[in-house]
């Protein structure tokens, strides 16, 4: 089976990578994205081992702020996080695999594949 688990990463103010997976009790913390990212996947996949039935209760969304003339908060679809290069990707599917979406190719832990400004990791 096949699931689908949001990870947030934050960077803290300490300079410290933070990674957690949305609903679920799966938190890491390292020095860099990259090993966040790494160390976060190998929690996860111990966390699946343990408990296999577990699939977070989540929906995410992201909150566009526009402050204009007057504060205005939308709840747009994560694919539109990316700006106007993911905006034309809605109801393709394309989009919808949010967690292959990089804003650098540094960043990826794949092979790094330039659309648009955003970076996509096979």
């Amino acid at each position: 089976m096949t699931g689908h688990f949001p990870i947030v990463f934050e960077r803290e103010a300490s300079g410290a990578i933070s990674a957690y997976v949305a609903g679920l009790p799966v938190y890491a913390a390292t020095d860099t994205h990259r090993k966040a990212e790494h160390a976060i996947a190998a929690l996860l996949t111990e966390y699946v081992k343990a408990h296999p039935d577990s699939r977070p209760d989540v929906q995410v969304r992201v909150a566009r702020v526009t402050t204009r003339t007057a504060t205005r908060v939308d709840m747009v679809g994560v694919a539109a996080a990316g700006g106007s290069e993911t905006e034309s990707f809605k109801g393709t599917g394309v989009a919808s695999e949010w967690s292959t979406w990089w804003p650098s190719a540094k960043d990826c832990p794949g092979t790094p594949q330039q659309v648009g400004s955003l970076i996509q990791c096979a």
